[in-house]
């Protein structure tokens, strides 16, 4: 069972392109570049700012995608970025190659980004009792609203479905769901979110 979530990091996703490229943002890529991601939601998105690129899958832990990507590592094609976590990055102390920052009315979050969950047995009071201590209850209501609206819609952890909750009534972020009915971004239809 989740028994406490740790304070929310960085929500957005960043570009990140290989060593010594010249690229700073999505817009700079030249028509057909290919571009790593194995998020749907992040493919739909991508395509729908920017349908001339190639998204493809990339797999692996972040180290191995940046080498794929920097030419270290074999890959089948030479890609000309990638789309990652920002919090992700940040927890790896590699922030430096983040060229550009996705504000969420670029790419909206995924359900739950920057969140790290805590998990022990159901039946452990002692453990969970230690862990609860641990809990950020602004975190747990906004992720827990956003599961939710994913469960709703039916949705799963590789589904092109977005949810940003913001408790914060002074937050001025987008706080929306964004569906894609299959692959075609042409068929995305953006909704307003209620606030929390």
């Amino acid at each position: 069972m989740i028994a406490a979530m740790l304070p929310r990091g960085d929500v957005r996703d960043v570009l990140v392109v290989p060593e010594g490229s010249d690229v700073k943002r999505l817009e700079d890529l030249p028509a057909d570049a290919l571009v790593g991601s194995s998020s749907v939601r992040r493919k739909a998105q991508i395509n729908r700012a920017r349908p001339n690129l190639q998204v493809v899958r990339i797999r692996g832990t972040v180290g191995t995608r940046l080498a794929k990507m920097d030419g270290t590592k074999p890959m089948d094609a030479e890609m000309s970025a990638m789309v990652l976590a920002s919090s992700g990055l940040e927890r790896l102390g590699l922030t430096d190659r983040a060229r550009h920052v996705f504000e969420p009315d670029e790419i909206l979050p995924a359900v739950g980004p920057g969140v790290l969950a805590l998990e022990c047995r159901r039946d452990d009071a002692d453990v969970t009792g230690l862990l609860l201590r641990l809990n950020d209850a602004k975190t747990q209501t906004e992720a827990t609203a956003e599961r939710v609206r994913l469960h709703g819609l039916r949705g799963h952890c590789n589904s092109p479905i977005t949810g940003y909750c913001v408790t914060d009534p002074t937050d001025n972020s987008p706080c929306a769901a964004w569906c894609s009915h299959g692959t075609d971004p042409s068929s995305s239809t953006p909704t307003s979110g209620a606030r929390a």
